[in-house]
């Protein structure tokens, strides 16, 4: 791997094909880990079914398997859409103590006008 990288940036290419190169990366690899919790979850979601006898047991089982798949989906796509947003050099940290602070002096019941 890192071959690859000292080639690639023997050729040159100038930071924003290294930035595109990145956020390619980064958005594979969130693609994959989402397939695979996908099947990981759904794999045990079906372990779990086999040893429930009743109907609804197993719709409840069913809801509990989407809910963590959805949950999967959201996490890994939040957690490569900041590593994307900082490859762009936005930092997120900031955007949200702004956010914070704003909403805290918008409700804050000390303030002065």
């Amino acid at each position: 791997m890192n071959e690859f990288i000292v080639w690639f940036k023997s050729l040159d290419l100038g930071e924003p094909a290294v930035v595109a190169l990145r956020v390619t990366l980064i958005a594979v690899v969130a693609w994959i880990a989402v397939v695979v919790l996908h099947r990981m979850i759904r794999a045990f979601r079906q372990r779990i079914a086999l040893r429930l006898d009743e109907r609804e047991q197993v719709k409840r089982a069913e809801t509990i398997g989407r809910v963590f798949r959805y949950l999967a989906t959201v996490i890994v796509t939040l957690i490569a859409s900041v590593s994307i947003l900082s490859e762009f050099g936005v930092s997120i940290a900031r955007s949200w103590a702004l956010l914070a602070w704003s909403a805290w002096r918008s409700a804050s019941p000390l303030r002065v006008w």
